[in-house]
């Protein structure tokens, strides 16, 4: 056969079919060859000639021209009539064999095979009894039925070569509608971000969904096809929790799951150098492994947005408030202020409903701090029972509005983020009052943090001292103490122990009793609660007003009683013994773990230690314990560690609980605190010690004769009353026998 066309032999149609034998090397007879090629040529004349790959150039007509020497057929025209036969066109005739050969393969074919004439080709070959080299046998016709489950259930879950949405579709974590919507949010307003990222941000994806996302995921990432119905047989994410994302990022690698085989723990990860000998060593150090295996390549942005998206999962976003519970007030006290004024005062737009929402919250759980907090993912935070919990979490988008907002209702400076900042909130809350709100801001990494602490005046005028939890011996002697015309009272204990609440309730007292005949001062940082009666003064260092400046203006202010909120320099201190010598009653709170160790401290600030001796009447120290939820506490031995607070002799005669969790106490096991109250009054054996320069322990054991309970003993009696556990006892004491 000659070649009449005039056309390169690159646009012949079956120089894809000798191409591709060519690239298999086939030690097959050249003479052979050419009368096979010339047969298929024959059958594949009447088909339109596919569209030649780009990539492999002008490579393959010299491949078939040295297959078949350079006598090729001519190619088919454009079109070809149906009425004009093979010989009018000057084409060879159909062999009878092949005229009723099967119709072509579908469109589609191409994804199943590869070579999609490889077949034709061996079945010419076997004709002329020969064969390709190493040619696959055929697929087997007839299948039984439980093979063919076993073969269908060992396929993979997810195609590599498949594009995420339509992964996503067919697994039905979305519809084809929201792919399309998603498709075109992408290309309009976020061409740098992808697929999954748009879905997280458009809300398209549901929480229920997130294990078949991330399976979909996964697979985007090269990781092996592995059939997934959970996220977690496959991903362990407590294993990425032990570092922080962005040590994650920097090292390029994300920890999947530990695999125990034969004794035998294996660390798969995703790593972008899984040539790296030194990072796979120190991965297997960190989860104590003694292997790690790569299994796919590490995509920075879609880890991240899968990583961030996981850990939102475990609190739910914060959705604005939409019954507007909430009124920013302007009303000097209570009073003024009405359910009325709190329907008035409702706010509509987004953000402030966010807000109410958050506050509203932090109130309902009776927390005593609300913590706005940012990070990778903005959060909030109460601290509920001395403990913080999550309240939620919000949107990046959303929180530098949210923290404006704060702002904005406590009168700070809105455009000042480079230095903290301190502000009042008075709430008008519905069903619940009227609540102050103390509020700071602090610049962190990135943004702002907010913490309020939450100032229920009507909860601390319930809280009189009889009902603080002071036992029936303390509380007498304590009333005896604040009676007493001049002296030092001081209230000890850390942060976060009840020491102003103590401080509060012993004026409510104070007031309830002797209020009208006496003038009661206080120097504050900041006020906490404002109380009628009392002629309360804030702090303000910007203008020089200091607790000293503040103390020698109450001298002169005619007190009987003066309150310092804090005793923390030896100006203060001295000056707060002065006024208790010269006829006031002082009470104030000082920062130390035992009450013997008050007097030490005046000592070593420089007070002089007669003038401690002769002044300080009586000293508080005190800590808050979660009390025991009732409804699901249950019995237990403790461990030796727990036992050994207790002598050997007297445990029979406790009776152990421990907190299970119940829908009461929201699956903690506590509900409410309870006072731990370690209360020394200074006898005269204890000045005559003090002044002569006595050491703690020897005040400790003089103090023991005294019948003075320690802050252990006295936690030990609420856990016989069954009041709390032996957990939190050895958390919030110490022995100061050891």
């Amino acid at each position: 056969m000659s070649n009449a066309s005039g056309k390169s032999p690159d646009k012949h149609p079956v120089k894809g079919i000798t191409g591709k034998i060519a690239k298999r090397r086939k030690q097959v007879d050249k003479d052979l060859l050419k009368t096979v090629a010339s047969e298929i040529l024959t059958d594949t004349a009447s088909q339109p000639p596919p569209v030649p790959e780009e990539d492999e150039g002008e490579v393959f007509g010299t491949e078939l021209d040295e297959l078949t020497g350079g006598q090729l057929p001519p190619p088919p025209p454009d079109h070809l009539d149906d009425e004009t036969t093979f010989e009018q066109q000057g084409l060879p005739p159909v062999p009878e064999d092949l005229e009723d050969s099967p119709p072509p393969p579908p469109d589609d074919a191409g994804r199943v095979s590869e070579f999609p004439n490889m077949e034709l080709i061996s079945e010419k070959l076997r004709q002329h009894g020969q064969s390709l080299p190493d040619d696959p046998p055929p697929p087997p016709q007839d299948m039984p039925d439980e093979e063919a489950d076993e073969t269908s259930k060992k396929k993979p879950l997810f195609k590599k070569k498949l594009p995420l949405g339509e992964i996503l579709v067919l697994h039905h974590v979305i519809t084809h509608q929201q792919l399309d919507y998603a498709l075109a949010y992408q290309r309009e307003h976020a061409r740098d971000q992808k697929l999954g990222e748009v879905l997280f941000k458009l809300k398209l994806v549901t929480t229920q969904n997130y294990p078949l996302l991330i399976n979909a995921l996964m697979t985007q990432l090269k990781s092996a096809e592995i059939d997934l119905t959970h996220v977690g047989e496959f991903v362990d994410f407590s294993l990425a929790e032990r570092l922080k994302l962005t040590r994650l990022e920097k090292d390029q690698f994300f920890p999947l799951r530990i695999i125990e085989d034969r004794g035998m723990r294996t660390l798969e990860v995703f790593i972008e150098n899984d040539a790296d000998l030194l990072k796979l060593d120190e991965l297997a150090a960190i989860y104590s492994v003694s292997k790690v295996r790569p299994v796919g390549k590490f995509d920075k942005n879609l880890l991240k947005t899968l990583f961030t998206e996981i850990q939102k999962g475990k609190a739910a976003e914060i959705q604005p408030d939409s019954s507007d519970r909430i009124t920013v007030l302007e009303a000097p006290d209570e009073a003024s202020v009405d359910n009325d004024a709190i329907q008035r005062g409702r706010e509509d737009n987004y953000i402030s409903r966010i807000t109410n929402k958050i506050i509203y919250d932090g109130v309902k759980l009776g927390a005593s701090d609300i913590h706005v907090e940012y990070g990778e993912i903005p959060r909030v935070r109460y601290r509920v029972d001395g403990l913080l919990q999550e309240g939620g979490w919000i949107s990046t988008e959303d929180y530098p509005a949210v923290i404006s907002r704060l702002k904005i209702m406590s009168e700070l400076d809105i455009s000042e983020r480079r230095v903290p900042q301190d502000g009042n909130i008075r709430l008008g809350i519905e069903g619940m009052g009227v609540i102050d709100f103390r509020v700071n801001t602090i610049p962190v990494s990135g943004n702002e943090k907010v913490c309020l602490r939450i100032l229920d005046g009507q909860k601390l005028h319930d809280l009189t001292l009889d009902q603080i939890g002071l036992p029936e011996p303390i509380l007498e002697s304590y009333i005896d103490i604040i009676n007493r015309p001049q002296g030092m009272v001081l209230i000890t204990g850390p942060t976060g122990s009840g020491k102003s609440t103590t401080l509060y309730s012993s004026l409510i007292y104070l007031l309830e009793t002797r209020g009208k005949e006496m003038n009661i001062c206080t120097a504050e940082d900041p006020i906490e609660y404002k109380l009628e009666g009392l002629n309360q003064t804030q702090l303000n260092e910007k203008v020089g007003l200091t607790f000293p400046k503040i103390l020698k203006a109450l001298l002169r202010q005619d007190p009987d009683i003066i309150l310092v909120g804090e005793i923390r320099d030896l100006e203060t201190a001295g000056l707060g013994v002065k006024a208790s010598q010269t006829g006031h009653l002082v009470l104030s709170t000082l920062h130390t773990n035992t009450a013997i160790a008050t007097v030490s401290r005046l000592v070593n600030m420089g007070v002089e230690a007669f003038m401690v001796a002769d002044t300080v009447l009586s000293v508080m120290n005190q800590r808050l314990a979660r009390r025991i939820c009732p409804n699901c506490a249950e019995p237990y031995t403790p461990d030796r560690k727990l036992l050994a607070m207790i002598p050997p002799n007297e445990r029979d005669d406790y009776t152990f609980l421990r907190a299970k969790g119940c829908p009461a106490c929201n699956y903690r096991g506590y509900k409410g605190r309870i006072g731990l109250y370690e209360y020394l009054r200074v006898s005269r054996d204890l000045r005559r010690m003090i002044i002569n320069g006595a050491s703690e322990e020897e005040l400790l054991y003089q103090a023991r004769e005294e019948n003075f309970l320690t802050l252990r003993e006295y936690g030990l009696l609420k856990v016989k009353e069954g009041l709390t556990t032996l957990d939190e006892v050895a958390s919030h004491t110490i022995d100061p026998f050891e």
